[in-house]
């Protein structure tokens, strides 16, 4: 008998000596996913954290809490919700602050020498003086590793120039903010207008001024004779600071290689004043065209925006020039005056191999920074990865963030400075 009890407990014994070998072994490989998990979480630009990395931040407030929800806070909302769900991700606000009073906590910041891990500034002098203070994080790196393939296609984009401001010795020390307003003006047509007609999209300027007159002559917007007005300008009609708004007409200009209002350089290397150019008095030549045919508004000259954006709204006009955020502005009152409307946009070549050339603002004037010694700099570059380039291929997952932009709430961590 006793040997059989003996015999007992050695099974027993011998069968707990295996269950904590296999709890052991299981405890193990467990720890050795959540360590692969974590290495590639710091250097991929989508790898998930295992666990929960915080950074402070400097945050930019909106006015009226930057319509936010109730409820929703700048540690709390949709864009910290899916940050956290797709790479665990979560910011403690070192302050918030708006305009003037963020620039002067930024300041402050960097004169006490305690600065966020992560934090927004617009000054140049700023950036040089964090980077002679030695306060913040060679990016050079980080960027390699976690910026996507379409956040490197973003920058490589703006030209070679692109993070001149922001390298030192040859080292990225931030992320400098890029400006999709910089873009050319593309032209915005009725495409319910050119179906009724028959019309197929334009290809050149030629075809624009086309379809315009037939806009104007075959009234498919039903306004009655004379009624349809042309293509809407702004009494200014260039911009004057490389910033192209809405109802301008540079590309037009750009067309005839003519840059109004900038000081630019000429075929022999000087430097001219691009409203007094040959160049310029031909685009004027072409414009003059339009204008005496009626495919250019002929009251143009004393046009206010609110007046021009009253004629697209109710349909009298269905041509303009204008950037990506045409939908917002106007044309979103247009669609809802009319649900038949239906606008299309469309880029026009001015050069001879099919290409867009344009003048812009210099796009360096605002740089996102991480503090030296910060544990993972990747986050910065991990979520500008998630929000401008995941998002954006797939945002079904992100259906709260879709109505932040339908309600005009603007909080992501760290704004919007790569577009």
């Amino acid at each position: 008998m006793k040997k059989v009890i003996t015999m007992l407990l050695i099974v027993i014994y011998f069968c707990q000596g295996l269950l904590g070998c296999f709890e052991y072994s299981e405890v193990q490989n467990n720890n050795s996913d959540r360590d692969n998990q974590y290495e590639e979480a710091c250097i991929t630009p989508f790898g998930k954290y295992p666990e929960t990395i915080t950074y402070t931040l400097g945050k930019i407030i909106g006015a009226n809490n930057s319509n936010m929800p109730g409820g929703d806070t700048y540690e709390n909302n949709a864009y910290t919700r899916y940050l956290k769900e797709k790479i665990n991700v979560q910011n403690k606000d070192s302050f918030e602050a708006q305009d003037i009073n963020y620039n002067n906590m930024v300041a402050m910041a960097i004169s006490e020498e305690n600065i966020p891990d992560i934090m927004f500034v617009d000054n140049y002098d700023y950036l040089k003086l964090l980077v002679e203070k030695d306060m913040i994080e060679d990016l050079t790196d980080v960027y390699e590793k976690c910026a996507s393939d379409r956040i490197k296609d973003i920058y490589k984009s703006y030209g070679e120039g692109i993070f001149e401001s922001s390298t030192f010795n040859g080292k990225l020390m931030a992320l400098p903010e890029t400006s999709i307003d910089s873009g050319p003006n593309m032209i915005w047509l009725r495409k319910d207008w050119m179906d009724k007609l028959g019309l197929d999209a334009p290809k050149t300027l030629d075809d624009v001024e086309k379809i315009i007159d037939e806009f104007i002559t075959k009234d498919p917007g039903e306004n009655g004779p004379g009624n349809t007005i042309g293509l809407a300008c702004a009494p200014e009609v260039t911009s004057d600071n490389g910033y192209s708004y809405m109802f301008q007409t540079d590309i037009i200009f750009s067309k005839y290689n003519a840059y109004p209002k900038q000081w630019i350089k000429d075929e022999n290397g000087n430097i001219v004043y691009g409203s007094v150019t040959n160049n310029a008095k031909n685009a004027l030549g072409y414009m003059s065209k339009l204008y005496n045919k009626g495919i250019l508004d002929n009251k143009f000259l004393v046009r206010t925006q609110s007046n021009i954006q009253d004629m697209i709204i109710n349909g009298k006009c269905g041509s303009f020039f204008s950037l990506w955020w045409a939908p917002n502005n106007p044309l979103m009152d247009s669609i809802k005056n009319d649900k038949s409307a239906d606008w299309e946009p469309y880029m026009i070549p001015t050069d001879e191999d099919g290409s867009t050339s344009f003048c812009i603002q210099n796009p360096n004037k605002k740089y996102v920074v991480v503090r030296k010694g910060y544990e993972h700099p990747e986050v910065v570059m991990k979520i500008s990865s998630v929000l401008f380039d995941y998002f954006n291929s797939n945002n079904d997952s992100a259906q709260e963030i879709k109505q932040y932009y339908r309600d005009n709430v603007i909080c992501s961590p760290y704004g919007r400075h790569i577009k």
